[in-house]
């Protein structure tokens, strides 16, 4: 038995020698020369990629460095909004919608020339290109009175008026619920671009025309249009805006200031108006109101003795100088007060108008002549309602 295990194990050994011999040490030696000889690329691809972390690390943390430390100069993000209200083109169109709930709107299938809509007149309509053209005039006068906001761009001008000025202008029916386009006849575009032309350093709508901007705004801008050219389109229903010829189109005094011929007293409007606001003296009935607008509700409260609308309507915000209760203001012991207030608004029903004249987008001015004297009386936006109010001494 062993003599076969000794037998075994000299054939193993035969078989896998475990000694190390010289041929082995030149084999591997062959084997470390050839690997040395090989060039291993470089690993670019991550090296590159931790490059453009830390690239992008640095300039993002340079960034919020220099706009925490280095903010915009004025004006520029101002630009920035312009330039995305431009691209937007939400500038340029009104949209009228059901719920607003405010139109006169008519058929234009059922209308025929002499139909009269709200304050104006179908002259006539016509049809060029598979395109139909409703026209409707006012009276001489030009008494169809809009208001809103007025637009130029490389001089010429659209507007975008106060939806509750149009409650007495003619709207299709078929129109609620698009985008109109509001914009003017030649005319009348080369007559604003003199009017601003032509205005004095110094006031708000003479730095604006002024500026470098390229969508130049002028707010709260009357309007007393003669005639409408209505063009009917499914897709962008046009209005041009016409001015009578003896109506400048800022209602007589440019782009800073409007005369309206008009009395003191309160046409069906502004009553129905002050009617509900002395029941319940909400503010929120003065909403849409122009300057001029508030004066009258004032004044007719003045004459009427009518305190409480008269306080309600007064500015009593502490930036205007604050009021005190309403007992305190209207002391008047001897009468001798309310005497000359209804004196002054007699007075002022002999009076046929009255200039509007905005300071800024928060005061404006309304001008008159009465008892051998010139008159302004300011009236301002309401810090706590965002309405034109009364501040305390408006008389001036």
């Amino acid at each position: 038995m062993d003599e076969r295990l000794k037998e075994l194990k000299r054939e193993y050994e035969q078989a896998l020698p475990v000694s190390f011999t010289q041929k082995d040490r030149e084999r591997i030696l062959e084997k470390i020369n050839k690997k040395q000889g090989k060039i291993t690329p470089p690993a670019i691809f991550p090296k590159a990629l931790t490059a453009l972390f830390y690239a992008a690390t640095f300039f993002i943390g340079f960034y919020f460095i220099h706009e925490q430390f280095f903010p915009a100069e004025p004006g520029k993000e101002e630009k920035r909004a312009q330039s995305s209200l431009e691209e937007s083109g939400q500038a340029k169109y009104t949209l009228l919608t059901e719920e607003d709930d405010l139109f006169l709107t008519f058929d234009p299938e059922t209308l025929q020339p002499g139909d009269q809509v709200g304050s104006f007149t179908v002259e006539s309509i016509s049809e060029k290109d598979g395109k139909e053209t409703i026209v409707f005039v006012t009276g001489e006068n030009g008494n169809g009175e809009i208001h809103g906001d007025l637009y130029s761009e490389q001089n010429q001008f659209w507007f975008i008026p106060d939806k509750k000025s149009l409650s007495d202008f003619p709207i299709a029916a078929e129109d609620i619920g698009k985008k109109l386009f509001f914009t003017f006849s030649g005319e009348v575009q080369e007559r604003l671009k003199n009017e601003f032309d032509q205005l004095q350093a110094g006031s708000v709508a003479y730095a604006e025309w002024r500026s470098d901007k390229k969508i130049k705004i002028f707010p709260n801008y009357a309007l007393r249009v003669a005639e409408i050219r209505y063009e009917r389109d499914p897709d962008r229903p046009t209005v041009i805006l016409g001015v009578h010829p003896n109506a400048d189109p800022g209602g007589g005094n440019g782009p800073d200031g409007r005369t309206y011929h008009t009395s003191i007293e309160l046409d069906g409007k502004l009553k129905n108006i002050y009617h509900q606001y002395a029941q319940t003296l909400d503010d929120r009935l003065l909403d849409g109101l122009k300057p001029v607008d508030v004066f009258k509700l004032y004044i007719h409260a003045m004459g009427s003795g009518d305190k409480n609308v008269q306080y309600a309507l007064l500015i009593k915000d502490e930036k205007y100088g604050g009021v005190p209760d309403q007992e305190t203001y209207f002391s008047d012991p001897e009468g001798v007060t309310a005497e000359n207030e209804k004196k002054f608004y007699d007075d002022l029903k002999s009076v046929s108008s009255f200039t509007e004249k905005y300071l800024s987008d928060e005061e404006a001015v309304i001008g008159f002549s009465a008892q051998g004297r010139d008159f302004a009386f300011r009236i301002c936006i309401d810090p706590d309602s965002k309405v034109w109010k009364v501040p305390p001494m408006a008389m001036q």
